[in-house]
């Protein structure tokens, strides 16, 4: 009996070797220390405005920003080197966080008496540091994509054109010569 199939005939599997995304790299958090600047400045804000009552708002208020921060970087890591299941986890442990972050703001102006305003100041040192650090990212960012042929802030290249204005004229050069 002969055999319809030939070697050469058949598809031979090609070999997959899995391997491991490359791990990823820790980010600089430039919000930690913009928040560790911004806190003392909230709780003498709140002193001024509010007294020691705010003060004291305002200070349990800068903790409780810092804590939330550092439980969403270690999520965050957690997330992005975990397997799906660790991912799927993490997501639900940022919705748990989420909610006892509520509760908690709520239970320490309800039951602790609070100064809310001083409390609120302190709390907003996280939007802010947030954005400072967001800023600070940014500029990083693009100091570390200027070419080294001279682009300037603008994008400008040696020519004198952004690289946007390169493209046009490249393409209108080539659009010419294929007309």
């Amino acid at each position: 009996m002969t055999d319809n199939h030939s070697t050469s005939d058949t598809p031979h599997p090609i070999p997959v070797t899995l391997v491991d995304p490359p791990p990823v790299p820790a980010s600089p958090d430039r919000v930690r220390p913009v928040l560790l600047l911004t806190s003392p400045l909230a709780i003498l804000g709140a002193y001024v405005l509010e007294g020691t009552s705010g003060a004291m708002g305002a200070t349990l208020g800068a903790l409780l920003a810092l804590g939330n921060w550092v439980s969403l970087r270690w999520i965050r890591r957690r997330m992005e080197t975990g397997t799906e299941t660790t991912q799927r986890n993490m997501a639900l442990l940022l919705v748990g966080k989420m909610m006892a972050m509520v509760a908690l703001c709520g239970l320490i102006i309800a039951i602790l008496h609070i100064n809310a305003i001083g409390f609120a100041l302190g709390l907003s040192t996280l939007v802010l540091a947030t954005v400072v650090g967001g800023m600070m990212e940014a500029q990083q960012v693009q100091r570390d994509t200027r070419s080294p042929t001279g682009a300037g802030p603008t994008g400008e290249n040696s020519s004198g054109r952004t690289p946007a204005a390169d493209a046009r004229a490249m393409s209108e050069t080539t659009g010419s010569a294929s007309t």
